[in-house]
């Protein structure tokens, strides 16, 4: 990440993209809605 700007970054958001079961998105999709992920 480069800041070109003359205010400093304080906030930079992302997206994580998990796949329990790669190459079975239907199959990753029911796990993770039977156990979301969590921060902690």
């Amino acid at each position: 990440m480069r800041n070109t700007g003359t205010e400093p970054v304080t906030r930079y958001l992302i997206r994580i993209s998990v796949d329990r079961y790669p190459g079975e998105p239907e199959r990753s999709n029911v796990h993770y809605r039977q156990h979301p992920l969590a921060w902690e």
